[in-house]
């Protein structure tokens, strides 16, 4: 029931109650030189509460264990030149485990094996004049 947000403009993940409205504080908040924040723009949560964030000011996705708060280090980071993430707007994670990455730069949906870290290439991609994409930037699996 709580709410997660993304902050590109201060390079923070805020969490709310469930309910919150008007000038509220958040009631824990990730930010800091360890976190790896740069323009976070998407965030999704596992069935375990752990925190996906795809950052577009470090063209990387990072993971933050459930219940993590302040200045914290995230559990793993998925960037480098081999992932081929370039202005990444959002994430997703499928079942079992696999994360789905909107990537505009490139144009492309990048997958990343479960688990996946470091500077690591994608499983599988989707990218190419017949596809239509431009510059993906929300994602959702069903």
């Amino acid at each position: 029931g709580q709410i997660y947000v993304a902050n590109e403009g201060n390079a923070s993940i805020t969490v709310y109650a469930s309910g919150a409205t008007g000038n509220v504080a958040p009631m824990t908040t990730i930010s800091g030189g360890n976190t790896n924040l740069n323009e976070p723009t998407g965030i999704w949560l596992d069935s375990s509460g752990n925190i996906y964030e795809s950052d577009k000011g470090n063209n990387s996705v990072n993971v933050f264990a459930a219940g993590s708060s302040g200045n914290v280090a995230p559990t793993r980071t998925i960037e480098g030149a081999s992932t081929q993430i370039s202005g990444t707007y959002n994430v997703a994670r499928d079942g079992a485990g696999y994360l789905y990455v909107s990537s505009c730069g490139n144009a492309a949906v990048l997958v990343f094996a479960p688990g996946a870290s470091g500077n690591v290439a994608p499983t599988q991609e989707i990218a190419g004049a017949s596809t239509g994409l431009v510059c993906p930037e929300g994602i959702a699996l069903k």
